[in-house]
């Protein structure tokens, strides 16, 4: 956790902000410590990124929180690739597929398998950590689904190009349907139709 503090200090004709760390790691200590002392004239944007960061890890955590009760009480072992994996997906913004997991293992430099990345990643399916959409494509799709945000896209039925759909008014629709005892993972809608190229395109061939 992150616990920012203002204080009214003077510091080279600027306010600076004092921001105490806690329960980081060495490195992002060092890393943020830095920017606090050398940097204080970006501090006013400084907060937001500390923010965001924080956010990102306490989903790491939930999610590896999660996988390790589904492990256990599926009477599954806990390995360390299974963990990296499930790391390296939660890291990946968007839909991605299993190449581009493996491109963002070896970023890593943490080396396993295409195999074994397979197999995590049905697992992490199976327990509603990852959904794979059912995209038309050589390759199978698939993103993160544990951050409770609605994931909406709209595929053209004639070049199947996918977009995401960033309609908050959209999102805010998903979320506040509560179908009666049914309990939701998960929210995930597709709009089928034809994209504008297409749409050109076919005009032009009438």
């Amino acid at each position: 956790m992150i616990f920012i503090q203002d204080f009214s200090v003077h510091y080279a004709v600027h306010a600076t902000k004092l921001i105490i760390i806690s329960r980081l790691s060495p490195t992002k200590s060092f890393f943020l410590y830095f920017l606090i002392f050398i940097f204080p004239d970006y501090l006013i944007s400084f907060p937001t990124f500390v923010a965001v960061m924080s956010e990102k890890e306490q989903l790491q955590q939930a999610v590896a929180g999660q996988l390790r009760q589904f492990l256990v009480a599926n009477a599954m072992r806990q390995t360390r690739e299974r963990y990296t994996i499930l790391r390296a997906a939660y890291d990946t913004e968007g839909i991605f597929t299993i190449e581009d997991l493996q491109k963002k293992m070896q970023e890593m430099r943490f080396h396993v398998s295409t195999g074994t990345i397979y197999q995590a990643v049905q697992l992490f399916v199976q327990a509603n950590l990852l959904i794979r959409h059912p995209f038309s494509s050589s390759s199978a799709t698939f993103e993160r689904i544990a951050d409770d945000r609605p994931h909406s896209y709209q595929i053209c039925s004639n070049c199947h190009h996918i977009t995401r759909i960033k309609s908050k008014e959209f999102a805010a629709n998903l979320l506040t349907y509560r179908p009666r005892r049914f309990c939701v993972t998960h929210r995930v809608a597709y709009v089928y139709g034809i994209c504008p190229k297409c749409e050109k395109k076919l005009k032009m061939q009438k």
